[in-house]
């Protein structure tokens, strides 16, 4: 049976292979905020999106029930149940 000791130690051996964590004495150097770009650029479009669709459908349910106060009282308006 593996004990749990050695699976840890083969487990950090194979990070420091992929440099998941740097040896002794070796400094990381990453550039600052690096991945800030990345994330922007990946979600600003869909978040966009859905903001202009939820601004859509907002106007049309004031538009077309302008005295609910909610969608449920927009689901009232359009079934006639008041």
């Amino acid at each position: 049976m593996i004990s749990l000791h050695y699976y840890l130690l083969q487990i950090k051996s194979k990070m420091r292979k992929y440099r998941a964590f740097p040896s002794r004495g070796e400094e990381v150097r990453l550039k600052p905020q690096w991945w800030l770009a990345g994330a922007l650029r990946q979600t600003g479009v869909p978040v966009l999106v859905v903001v202009v669709l939820l601004i859509a459908a907002g106007y049309l349910m004031q538009s077309y029930a302008p005295e609910a106060a909610s969608i449920g009282a927009v689901w009232r308006h359009w079934r006639g149940l008041r």
